[in-house]
């Protein structure tokens, strides 16, 4: 009787585990995802000036500065022709990472080439 009994818990186990594929199925605790922390940059207040531009260069100017990732605001101080005119931007990035894109803004209205850029201000030509 024991080994009729021992035999038969034999065959239970062979076929637990010939419905479980042939293999052991592990179980795992799920683990909680990590998340990198997203570095925030805060907006900083540039000062750009612009030697040689028309009301309607600036306007275009304007309109394409709004276009670049990371310009939150763009505050125009004055504007009198045959003057340089200076505007606020408020922008999330570096002064040098606004330069180069408004070096590779595109326009059928002006040509623009940056002069000069510190950390808190970029001076430009526009022709």
């Amino acid at each position: 009787m024991k080994r009729l009994i021992s035999l038969l818990a034999v065959f239970a186990l062979v076929f637990a585990i010939a419905g479980c594929g042939g293999k052991a199925k592990e179980v795992k605790a799920e683990e909680p995802v990590k998340k990198e922390p997203v570095a925030v940059v805060a907006a900083t207040l540039l000062t750009i000036t612009i030697e040689g531009a028309t009301y309607s260069t600036l306007t275009d100017l304007k309109g394409k500065l709004t276009a670049i990732k990371g310009v939150k605001n763009i505050y125009q101080g004055s504007f009198s022709k045959g003057e340089a005119s200076k505007m606020q931007v408020e922008y999330q990035g570096t002064s040098q990472m606004l330069a180069d894109a408004i070096q590779n803004l595109k326009s059928e209205k002006f040509l623009i080439e940056v002069e000069k850029f510190d950390p808190s201000s970029i001076d430009l030509k526009m022709d």
